[in-house]
């Protein structure tokens, strides 16, 4: 008689789950499209999108692999002043889906307006996901929704639609979200999500392997055996392919990316500046770089890009032996202008856009404090993203949209100074359903 009763009673919840996963899956669509809509027609209208939409951009290193991987099917020839043979100059997801999008829409004009669609999108959606990350780190909803308002509000560099960014950005929103859950659940399967999650965002940005270990630190009491080994296992399988082509190819083992010489030299030398854009008007720019610079364009193509990046490393290293002084001096500016880019001046929009930068970030610290005294554990999530991913642009000259892939832990930190001091909510009910699979 007591077992029809024991079924019915087990099975109830299940339809409740189905209708709740419906119902945040149809709220997560309505507003992404709210912010989609709002960052095309802001965006479309200050940059008069309508007047200056013309053909895909094969201007810049991730565009230019992205073109050589539809001509050649391999990454290869990355700099604009001659072929300069494989590279790993830049990470490979970017290049892949910007190679995509103009395998489908062409090189004309549908290329332009869908690069920006999708890129867009995905800042949209990072923005959406802003109140579910705010609930799982125990903070009033309404604390993501400000911040996805605030988020809208700001312009997005031109550069953005051929880098990155807002890519890296969105899959640290998820990454951080998926943190939060899994200290929560203790579940294999929330360590096998924030696992392939890591993995696909180092395809994006190496630099994200800093924040993602900071936050396994942070969560580390949470984490069994089994968990730890799904954390640094499957991220480890996604990018070995990408690891043991860069063998084959250079001969040397190096994660990811091998730019870093190059960088760090035109990023510290006698001309250089703080400011990339300041780099790229003085000319310093085109003395420096492969992508500017036909003669080392060449030495590229004739060495290797691998040895080429060793190469200047080891200038650059000389330099910096040589003129610590000047060294501090330009990192300690690039440290203040990626936090504050306004103080780097600019033209028209582009200052308008770091003028907001710069407001979310002054606003942002406060709110941030606010929250380590009353939400400890998000604050320290937060955190993480603002003291591990901007390490190494203190390092070389910064640009505007280094900034937007953490721009919404200020977003999230300045809703929380507006909204969220007087509110902590524990996760729902409802999102505390999930069955601890730890020793499945």
């Amino acid at each position: 008689m007591n077992a029809p009763t024991l079924l019915i009673v087990t099975t109830e919840p299940a339809p409740a789950l189905r209708v709740a996963d419906r119902s945040r899956a149809a709220s997560l669509f309505y507003l992404w499209l709210v912010a989609f809509s709002l960052c095309v027609l802001a965006n479309g209208a200050v940059g008069h999108w309508l007047q200056i939409a013309e053909g895909a951009d094969f201007g810049v290193e991730t565009t230019r692999t992205g073109a050589a991987i539809l001509k050649f099917g391999e990454f290869r020839d990355p700099f604009a002043p001659l072929p300069t043979g494989p590279t790993a100059h830049v990470a490979p997801a970017y290049p892949v889906l910007y190679s995509a999008v103009v395998a489908l829409f062409g090189t004309g004009k549908a290329a332009w307006w869908a690069i920006r669609f999708l890129t867009l999108g995905a800042y949209a959606l990072a923005l959406s996901l802003l109140p579910w990350l705010g609930g799982e780190l125990g903070m009033p909803r309404r604390v993501g929704v400000v911040a996805a308002i605030l988020g809208c509000l700001v312009p997005i560099p031109g550069s953005c639609y051929k880098w990155e960014a807002l890519f890296t950005g969105l899959m640290l929103v998820v990454m951080a979200y998926a943190t939060a859950r899994l200290r929560r659940s203790r579940s294999l399967r929330s360590a096998t999500a924030l696992g392939a999650l890591s993995g696909v965002a180092l395809l994006f940005s190496p630099v994200v392997l800093l924040v993602y270990a900071a936050w396994v630190i942070l969560i580390w009491r949470s984490l069994t055996a089994r968990a730890i080994l799904l954390l640094g296992g499957i991220p480890l399988l996604i990018v070995s392919p990408w690891l043991v082509r860069n063998y084959r190819v250079f001969g040397s083992i190096f994660f990811i990316r091998d730019n870093f010489g190059t960088e760090l030299a035109v990023s510290n030398n006698d001309c250089a500046s703080a400011w990339l854009l300041d780099n790229t008007h003085s000319d310093c720019f085109a003395q420096e770089h492969p992508n500017a610079n036909r003669e080392l364009a060449k030495r590229v193509a004739d060495v290797g890009e691998y040895r080429f990046n060793a190469e200047r490393l080891q200038v650059a290293w000389s330099w910096i032996n040589a003129h610590r002084s000047q060294f501090i001096a330009l990192s300690a500016k690039r440290f203040l202008y990626f936090w504050l880019p306004a103080a780097a001046g600019g033209p028209g929009i582009a200052l308008f856009g770091a003028f907001l930068v710069s407001l979310l970030t002054a606003a942002s610290i406060p709110g941030l404090i606010f929250m380590y005294r009353e939400n400890r554990f998000a604050a320290q999530v937060l955190g993480v993203c603002l003291v591990f991913y901007p390490l190494v642009h203190y390092l070389t000259h910064v640009e505007l949209r280094y900034r937007y892939p953490v721009l919404w832990v200020a977003c999230m930190g300045t809703a929380y100074l507006m909204t969220g001091r007087r509110g902590f909510a524990m996760p729902s009910p409802m999102m505390a359903t999930e069955i601890d699979e730890s020793k499945s």
